[in-house]
């Protein structure tokens, strides 16, 4: 004999189920797949971009970054996007915007250039121009 039961059908994927958490939502600069989709300049307190494009106008036209004062730019790059963050600062400041990079900003990779006077970051950068290389 051949037994059957009766049972409703059921919806399928339909309602029922109970929702996961939702994911937070990510921000800033994502982890770098190979090459940084952005390389961003941030100039400390006291420089200004006349001078970056004065001083280091072949490294900019080498490489052209974003020459920035305001790390707040970096917000603005969808966290699907990657971004590399050259800080040229005094000694002084070096660890206060060391930290004010990678704190927010984890995944971007940092490139300091720490540097007591201008000329030897023009020395640098312009070094980085022959042997092209954008980061140190």
């Amino acid at each position: 004999p051949v037994y059957t039961k009766q049972v409703p059908a059921i919806e399928v994927m339909g309602s029922g189920f109970l929702e996961g958490p939702r994911p937070v939502p990510q921000y800033g600069p994502g982890p770098i797949q190979g090459q940084a989709d952005f390389h961003i300049v941030l100039l400390a307190p006291g420089l200004d971009a006349a001078w970056f494009f004065e001083t280091a106008r072949a490294y900019w036209e080498r490489f052209r970054p974003i020459v920035t004062t305001d790390l707040s730019l970096v917000d603005y790059i969808p966290f699907e996007q990657s971004a590399a963050i050259t800080v040229i600062s005094p000694p002084e400041l070096a660890g206060t915007l060391r930290r004010a990079v990678t704190l927010p900003y984890p995944n971007a990779y940092l490139d300091m250039i720490e540097a007591a006077d201008l000329n030897t970051v023009a020395n640098i950068l312009d070094n980085r121009v022959v042997v092209n290389r954008r980061f140190g």
